[in-house]
């Protein structure tokens, strides 16, 4: 009897652990595709102020559509992604006048990255477009933007240099002339930690990301120079692995952060950001519905 009871409290002790454990993977995980699969989700209905905007969710948990309506239901808004979830099409419509494009852009990908865009606006006055150019390893070698006109607009030249864990970018302008040289650091991971811009040899600014043990960016900072000023900061505090709880933002010419609010339903779903505009005193909140 002695054995029989041993074995039962095992088998008991087994069936609550594992329902803990089971229980625990659903209250740690946020990361929202992962539920989207678990849970079948294939709509995100999302409402901001008089906006309502519909995003369809495929089966790995990828958004294939965005769009939303105007005020008589007719289409005001709608981006398209690809397999791999990147934005091909973007157009927006006039709600004053039924299905007159306002706004329209195109990005064509190569192995997953971004290597043409152009974009219209006001009834095609205002065209502009842009080409990236890849090396051998799939790294970003030259960038370029052109204007209405179809000139040259905008240059940047990227240059790689792995053993110091740094890349140089050169941005010239629309008549050849550098106009500064940004230089990026890396850490052992390959991450982002510094990026340094110079201009005719002194630097004007530096951007700074530290990252939590988990890997998630906890703050991110842009200081102006001379004088070393703290122009920008943006600060993400995460309570669980995935689990963004909330962001402060803060630039120069505010004397508050402003705070957005990140809350969750019982399966981890992401409901509602509730939005601090303490520069302006007014809260903004965007709910989040499932189906």
């Amino acid at each position: 009897m002695r054995i029989l009871a041993y074995i039962l409290f095992i088998i008991c002790c087994t069936i609550f652990l594992e329902s803990e454990r089971i229980g625990d993977s659903v209250v740690k995980t946020y990361n929202q595709k992962k539920l989207y699969i678990k849970y079948k989700i294939d709509t995100i209905i999302e409402k901001e102020n008089s906006e309502t905007t519909f995003t369809i969710i495929n089966d790995s948990g990828k958004r294939t559509k965005c769009f939303r309506y105007c005020p008589d239901g007719t289409l005001s808004f709608l981006t398209e992604y690809n397999e791999y979830e990147e934005g091909t099409k973007t157009i927006n419509y006039s709600c004053e006048n039924k299905n007159e494009i306002s706004y329209q852009c195109f990005i064509e990908y190569q192995k997953g990255k971004p290597i043409r865009y152009s974009h219209n606006e006001e009834k095609g006055i205002f065209n502009t477009s842009s080409e990236t150019s890849y090396d051998s390893l799939d790294r970003i070698k030259e960038y370029k933007t052109y204007g209405f006109g179809g000139q040259i607009d905008m240059r940047e030249i990227y240059s790689y240099f792995p053993a110091e864990r740094k890349r140089t970018m050169q941005r010239f302008g629309y008549d050849g002339n550098e106009i500064y040289v940004e230089i990026t650091f890396f850490d052992n991971k390959e991450r982002e930690i510094e990026s340094d811009y110079n201009y005719n040899g002194y630097m004007a600014s530096k951007y700074v990301t530290d990252y939590d043990d988990l890997g998630n960016v906890k703050r991110y900072a842009g200081y102006f120079f001379p004088g070393n000023k703290l122009e920008v900061e943006k600060l993400n505090f995460y309570s669980k692995p995935e689990k963004l709880d909330s962001v402060k933002y803060k630039s120069s010419e505010a004397e508050k952060y402003d705070i957005t609010y990140y809350q969750y339903d019982n399966r981890g779903l992401l409901v509602k950001e509730i939005h601090h505009d303490n520069l302006n005193n007014i809260v903004n909140e965007t709910t989040y519905e499932y189906k």
